[in-house]
């Protein structure tokens, strides 16, 4: 039996597969602080899960088997993975003063991004699973004595907001995949896109790291613990909203059949190069108002 065709081990169920691991591999990353590593890792995934669907219809191996599949992975890299970095996120805001340069412990020691949220992370766990009132000199070498830990305190458990990410996006992909109206477009905001929303705070912290002290009294607010909390609460709760999206699934490449497809990766990939990081959000609020409009046109058609 040809292996690209196999019910079980076809090219696009290996690219499925693919996708989970790298959703493993990325929440590996974000619980050791490497949430860039996190972010990349995720970015390989969405583009295996948006291949192995399009490589399924090509070598017609389309099937329910394949569709479970594609779930279960996705349910992984961009439900549980986002909720992990969210998770490390939420934790780095709640000592968001440190950012600032207001506090000493820091003074003169060099450390980057990826052993700063280790750092947090630790001092997180202390707090909840250990009760520890006090950080060690051996969790932060430039410590020179014990100082009161930030988080021996109840927003200790504000981090659990990210764990609605996994949960709606389990609902998302449950409702997805017994609703026969979503074969052309979706209802509420798919859970690659929300994934590729997210990324943008680990992404801005672990590239802005160095000058985070000089970043504009915004950038401060926007990267509080409340702040991404509330956000988390806003987006989870969008993968569940009655919103008819664009599917971002390619039965073809007729310009006619897909202008909106093709008008919507046009303008992001110009949005990259003008806004950087900042294109993360704006591709996410492009493919809404896009979504938006094509409904309008084809309402008054």
């Amino acid at each position: 039996m040809n292996i690209l065709r196999h019910p079980v081990y076809n090219f696009a169920n290996l690219l499925t597969a693919f996708n989970l691991m790298l959703g493993l591999l990325s929440i590996l990353c974000a619980i050791n602080g490497k949430l860039d590593w996190a972010c990349y890792a995720l970015l390989l995934a969405m583009l295996c899960d948006f291949l192995d669907g399009f490589i399924a219809r090509l070598l017609n191996v389309s099937g329910e088997f394949g569709k479970q599949l594609d779930s279960l992975a996705d349910m992984v890299s961009f439900g549980v993975a986002p909720g992990v970095f969210m998770f490390v996120m939420i934790i780095i805001g709640i000592d968001i003063d440190t950012w600032k340069g207001l506090s000493s412990d820091y003074s003169g020691c060099s450390i980057n991004a990826s052993q700063f949220a280790q750092l947090k992370i630790q001092e997180w766990s202390d707090a909840f699973f250990h009760q520890t009132r006090d950080g060690y000199e051996m969790y932060n070498p430039c410590v020179q004595k014990p100082s009161p830990n930030p988080y021996d305190a109840s927003i200790k458990y504000l981090p659990f907001a990210a764990l609605l990410i996994p949960l709606f996006s389990m609902l998302r992909l449950a409702k997805f995949n017994i609703d026969e109206n979503q074969k052309d477009a979706f209802v509420g905001v798919p859970t690659p896109m929300n994934t590729f929303f997210f990324m943008f705070f680990p992404l801005f912290f672990v590239t802005n790291f160095d000058a985070l002290s000089t970043q504009s009294e915004m950038v401060f607010i926007l990267f509080d613990c409340y702040t991404l909390s509330g956000i988390v609460v806003v987006f989870s709760a969008l993968m569940m909203a009655p919103i008819t999206l664009i599917a971002m699934k390619f039965k073809s490449f007729s310009f006619r059949d897909n202008k909106i497809r093709f008008l919507l990766v046009g303008l992001s990939l110009i949005s990259i190069p003008i806004f950087k990081l900042w294109s993360l959000p704006f591709i996410l609020i492009l493919y809404i108002g896009l979504s938006i409009l094509q409904r309008i046109l084809t309402r008054k058609q």
